[in-house]
C-alpha cells in the first residue's frame, strides 16, 4: 500500500512553489530557499530573546545578516516567537495581519515582516499536511500500532486529493468547492457505495425491526449515482417531492441512492437522474 501511495504522488505534476524544508532528501535546483528553524540551531547567531520581544508586544522583531552567504536570519514575535531564514527575503517590506486577540476578544492588526508572509502564503509540504490532518481529525483508538500507521496513511491520501481538488477547481475556475471534512465525507460514502448492491431482505419469520431514528440526508455522490449498480426502483407508504424536477409527488423510491424519482407519461425522472 505504501509503494503505491508513493507512486500515485511521483505521478502528481509538480507546482512552481514547492516547500523543501523539511524533507529528508536532497534537492538540487536554482530556486532561493525559505525555511523554519529551531533556536537550538542558533548558537551562533545571537538574536534577541522571546521576553525582551513579548516585552516591544506582538509584531517586534529581530534580525541578523549572513553576508559572505547572503542569508537572513529574522525572529518575529506573535504569540510565540518564530525563527525563519532566507536567501532572497528578510523584515523589509513589512505589512499588517490580522491576528485574534483574547485580551480584546477581537481581531487587532499586527505588524508582520515580509519573510513571514511569503511563508504564510507558499505554505507546503509536511507544514501544510500537519495542518489539514490535526483541522479534520477522526478520533480512534487501537492496541494493535500497525492500525495507527495504515489510518495516517489513509488520511495521507485524503488530504492531498483535497488539494488536488482545489487546485483543479482553480484552474477550471470553479466557485464553489468543497470543505475538507464535507470532501473527506463524500470519498467514503463513494467508496462504500460505488458498485455496491443492497441486500434482499430477510425472509425468516421474526418480528420486524424497529423503525430506525430519522437521520440527516446527504447528497449522493456523482459517482455512485452514475454507476449503473442495484438503483432498483421501490414503492415508498408516503408520497414526496422529485428529486430531479421538484415538481411532481412521487412514492417511487431509488433503494440504493434513497431518493424519490418520478417516471409518468410526460418525463421520467428516475431515469434522466442516474444519467445526467
Amino acid at each position: 500500500m505504501v509503494d503505491m501511495f508513493r507512486k500515485q504522488c511521483l505521478d502528481i505534476t509538480p507546482e512552481e512553489h514547492n516547500s523543501i524544508d523539511e524533507q529528508m532528501v536532497s534537492f538540487r535546483g536554482t530556486q532561493p530557499n525559505k525555511t523554519e528553524l529551531c533556536a537550538n540551531r542558533l548558537a551562533a547567531c545571537q538574536l534577541e530573546d522571546e521576553k525582551s520581544l513579548a516585552k516591544r508586544g506582538r509584531g517586534s522583531v529581530d534580525s541578523r545578516v549572513e553576508k559572505e552567504e547572503s542569508m537572513v536570519i529574522v525572529k518575529w514575535y506573535d504569540n510565540k516567537s518564530v525563527i525563519l531564514i532566507s536567501s532572497y527575503c528578510g523584515v523589509e517590506p513589512q505589512d499588517n495581519a490580522q491576528r485574534w486577540s483574547k485580551a480584546d476578544k477581537a481581531f487587532v492588526e499586527v505588524s508582520r515582516p515580509h519573510i513571514v508572509k511569503q511563508y504564510n502564503t507558499f505554505m507546503g509540504g509536511v507544514d501544510l499536511l500537519d495542518a489539514c490532518i490535526a483541522r479534520c481529525k477522526y478520533h480512534m483508538r487501537s492496541r494493535r500500532w500497525y492500525i495507527y500507521l495504515f489510518w495516517h496513511t489513509i488520511m495521507l491520501g485524503l488530504v492531498n486529493a483535497w488539494l488536488i481538488y482545489r487546485r483543479d477547481c482553480k484552474l477550471l475556475g470553479v466557485q464553489n468547492t468543497l470543505k475538507q471534512r464535507r470532501f473527506q465525507a463524500e470519498v467514503a460514502t463513494s467508496l462504500i457505495l460505488w458498485q455496491a448492491q443492497r441486500g434482499r431482505p430477510s425472509l425468516s419469520a421474526t418480528s420486524p425491526p424497529p423503525p430506525l431514528p430519522k437521520r440527516i440526508r446527504v447528497g449522493v455522490p456523482d459517482d455512485v449515482r452514475t454507476d449503473q449498480v442495484a438503483h432498483w426502483p421501490v414503492k415508498h407508504d408516503k408520497r414526496g417531492r422529485c428529486k430531479l424536477c421538484k415538481i411532481n409527488a412521487t412514492t417511487t423510491l431509488c433503494e440504493k441512492c434513497d431518493v424519490r424519482l418520478c417516471f409518468t407519461e410526460e418525463r421520467n425522472c428516475f431515469k434522466l437522474y442516474h444519467l445526467a
